[in-house]
């Protein structure tokens, strides 16, 4: 791999990163209206008396499909650090 084979990697694993970063940034504020909505919804009876329908189980299973996806994003975002840290060395070596 020559040297702009090298930076090129490293723009797009950079713009991977960025991306990653953004939608954990995006799935946080999310969870953060659902753990408000969960203790807005501790009591079941003022979610029928309220008409709303998402229970607050309903509630806590979104909560923890967020919590694997932002661990998914930061499980890439971490590999695509070090991929980077790899490539800038190598672009040191060349």
């Amino acid at each position: 791999m020559n040297a702009a084979e090298i930076k090129e990697k490293i723009l797009t694993n950079l713009e991977i990163e960025h991306q990653a970063k953004e939608r954990i940034f995006a799935l946080v504020d999310v969870s953060k209206e659902l753990v408000r909505e969960i203790g807005n919804s501790s009591d079941a009876l003022d979610h029928a008396f309220l008409g709303k329908s998402m229970g607050k189980n309903d509630t806590e299973e979104k909560l923890m499909s967020l919590t694997a996806e932002r661990k998914e994003l930061t499980a890439t975002l971490n590999k695509t650090r070090r991929e980077i840290t790899h490539l800038r060395e190598m672009l040191t070596l060349t």
